[in-house]
């Protein structure tokens, strides 16, 4: 009577531990002593003492029974292969978030370094793998925009070249954006800015702006050194 599942849980707990038992002095050192008191056996549960009711011990072959099984699943991870064939194998899924204020690039790098020294102690049958990765699109946009950056320097330099067809003035375009991204870059540094989209698309525009400028200006004084003034 009045026995319940809380009683058998805390009777599991409490029967089913091992405990500090002190410590026994050796000369300048000492052994730490423990009560080893996990039951080593399925079937030895059927004798943990739940209670005690008119005097006579309650174990829990007298309320149940004890199974050896594992722990029934709840939940489930799947690893499809990239030909998309079958239903997809066991998995389990590891999912790492940064703190605010990180770098998700530098974070997503560190992770990877730790798994390649993992993979070499784990066993042969377990591998890993990257399933999602935010760092590969802010990676491809950085690309993209380094890459228009150069582009955009060679245009303007070919340009300059072709329309005002002077040397010396395709050389200080091309040497000006550079300087100014080198400058810009140096700047960011010291104010422990993070490169980012936004910072990038602020770069490309600010470079459309010095080119614009370069331009308009090495236009302008080419036609007045036509004309006959005095470059300085």
């Amino acid at each position: 009577d009045n026995l319940s599942i809380e009683d058998v849980r805390q009777a599991l707990a409490r029967e089913n531990q091992e405990l500090p038992g002190g410590r026994v002095d050796q000369g300048k050192g000492e052994l730490v002593l423990r009560t080893i008191g996990r039951v080593q056996r399925p079937e030895d549960f059927e004798d943990l003492i739940l209670a005690n009711r008119g005097g006579q011990p309650v174990r829990i072959r007298d309320v149940g029974r004890v199974e050896d099984y594992s722990e029934e699943p709840r939940g489930l991870s799947r690893l499809w292969s990239a030909d998309g064939g079958g239903g997809g194998e066991n998995a389990v899924s590891l999912i790492v978030q940064k703190q605010s204020g990180t770098n998700t690039v530098q974070v997503v790098d560190r992770v990877k370094r730790r798994l390649k020294q993992l993979q070499e102690v784990l066993p042969p049958d377990v591998e890993t793998e990257t399933i999602r990765d935010q760092s590969r699109f802010i990676q491809r946009s950085i690309d993209e925009v380094k890459f228009h950056l150069v582009l955009a320097g060679i245009l303007v330099s070919l340009t300059v070249m072709l329309f005002i067809a002077n040397l010396r003035a395709t050389l200080i375009c091309a040497v000006a954006i550079p300087t100014s991204i080198i400058a810009t870059f140096t700047v960011m540094r010291w104010l422990d800015f993070t490169l980012n989209n936004v910072t990038m698309l602020a770069l490309v525009l600010a470079t459309g702006i010095v080119i614009d400028d370069a331009v308009v200006v090495l236009e302008n004084i080419s036609r007045y050194v036509e004309e006959g003034e005095s470059p300085m």
